[in-house]
């Protein structure tokens, strides 16, 4: 039982965090795009970049309407969030209670 507690709570760090560097790095893709088609003065930086998510995939969605980055990385990203979830059910359920 335990070393299927160790295979369930590892396997699924690392695929929650496999997905979320997948997700991330769809969006400076995306990112890169969006500066790539904007002006100098209108440029999003490299850092601090997940304070303005939203806003650089609505103006990636203006610029690219049918490009499918954007579902890619949702799709990525609220994988890795159900993962990271039966990462934390995982855990408690094997290794006992938080308190």
């Amino acid at each position: 039982m335990q070393i299927g507690c160790w295979v369930g709570v590892v396997g699924s760090f690392v695929t929650f965090t496999t997905l979320a560097g997948i997700a991330n790095a769809v969006f400076y893709t995306i990112l890169g795009e969006v500066n790539a088609r904007s002006a100098p003065d209108e440029q999003i930086g490299m850092f601090w970049t997940s304070f303005q998510l939203f806003s650089v995939v609505r103006r990636h969605a203006k610029i690219f309407p049918e490009s499918g980055k954007r579902r890619l990385m949702w799709g990525f990203a609220i994988s890795g969030v159900v993962v990271f979830l039966v990462f934390c059910v995982l855990g408690l359920a094997c290794f006992g209670r938080v308190t």
